[in-house]
């Protein structure tokens, strides 16, 4: 399924987080979603070892759980910091700023952005051009949603953010979420998408409780 594009999944175990490598298999470009402080030489070496040219380091969202690995990346191999360009001065130092319909070139290949608020006002879901793969951030998880009692959350935005995401993808693209509470890894869209609509009245319930750092 994923012949056309390199990937590489990794995780954190100790904030649960997933962090993903995706790249154009020609021309060897690629980026990097959710990255965590504390693996950043795993995640160096992986790129160095796959012969990537990392082309920017990108944020689903501002993460709650953990400290984002974005700026030592920026220094070790000088690519762009991407984010939502909704949290403004909130988040110093990115230089690759986008919403809704942002297109992010990957070689031959590109990520498309969806803005997904609900968790954080400025979740986005980064899809790839041929509609295949989602990486959904907190906002779908596996079997349950994002939290929305902090940082401009809002369950009701939420729920309205995963069908208009999903129903934008092929029903046999896979979803890969920034973080795991309950199942596998990735789930096919469409039944991810039921399982929203049918845990409309808890969509906080999912996720780990962490204070907020930056």
């Amino acid at each position: 399924m994923f012949a056309n594009v390199v990937f590489r999944q990794l995780f954190d175990v100790a904030s649960s987080t997933y962090t993903y490598v995706v790249g154009d298999p020609q021309s060897l470009e690629a980026v990097i979603i959710d990255t965590v402080f504390e693996q950043h030489f795993r995640d160096r070496a992986l790129v160095e070892e796959l012969g990537l040219k990392l082309f920017a380091v990108l944020d689903t969202h501002c993460h709650a759980d953990h400290v984002t690995g974005a700026w030592l990346m920026q220094q070790a191999t000088s690519c762009r910091i991407g984010i939502s360009k909704r949290y403004g001065d909130a988040v110093q130092g990115a230089d690759l700023r986008f919403d809704r319909g942002g297109r992010i070139p990957i070689g031959e290949r590109y990520l498309e952005v969806r803005a997904t608020p609900g968790h954080t006002d400025g979740c986005v879901t980064y899809v790839t051009d041929d509609h295949r793969m989602a990486f959904t951030g907190d906002c779908l998880l596996i079997r349950g949603a994002g939290r929305c009692d902090f940082q401009q959350g809002n369950a009701g935005t939420l729920y309205r953010s995963i069908p208009s995401r999903s129903s934008a993808c092929r029903t046999t693209a896979r979803s890969f979420p920034a973080m795991i509470t309950a199942g596998a890894p990735c789930l096919r869209s469409a039944r991810s998408a039921r399982i929203i609509r049918a845990s409309a009245g808890r969509p906080t319930s999912a996720t780990l409780s962490a204070s907020w750092k930056t």
